[in-house]
């Protein structure tokens, strides 16, 4: 819920989806005012931070009288670090988590019973990140040494 001189609005309901490098949010407010907020910014891995990072956050507006007026009250920060924080931080928990199981296999990975791969792994990232409704597509690229070794030969 969000308050902004004599009025007060909460967001009803959002959707997110993709569009092409865009990532969209819709966000629906209802209240003493009522109308929607589309976010639209593009998803980028930073690879010194290893996070993902939504850039170029912009706003698109739809509603009658005041409406506009208390959009741009909230986006001039509040929303808009609170959106940010709320896609990038979980997104980022799973980052971490894909780098920590490729670490793990890499540790003594054993796809059939007469191979052994073992080996480290120096970098770790992303790019190329589309979107569509439903998924995400990215290029990963990974970095290091792999050493395969066939057993009993």
């Amino acid at each position: 819920v969000y308050e902004y001189k004599n009025y007060k609005s909460k967001i009803k309901d959002l959707n997110i989806y993709g569009n092409g490098d865009l990532m969209v949010i819709e966000l629906w407010m209802e209240g003493s005012i009522d109308g929607k907020i589309y976010l639209m910014g593009k998803p980028v891995y930073d690879r010194k931070s290893q996070s993902l990072q939504i850039i170029d956050l912009k706003y698109k507006l739809e509603g009658t009288g005041a409406f506009s007026k208390f959009a741009e009250w909230l986006f001039r920060g509040r929303i808009k670090k609170q959106i940010e924080k709320a896609i990038e931080e979980p997104v980022n928990a799973q980052i971490q988590a894909i780098r920590a199981e490729i670490e793990k296999n890499l540790a003594n990975y054993k796809p059939n019973p007469t191979t052994l791969i073992q080996g480290t792994l120096s970098d770790f990232y992303f790019d190329k990140i589309v979107l569509t409704e439903t998924d995400i597509f990215s290029e990963i690229y990974l970095k290091g040494n792999v050493n395969v070794s066939l057993l009993g030969f």
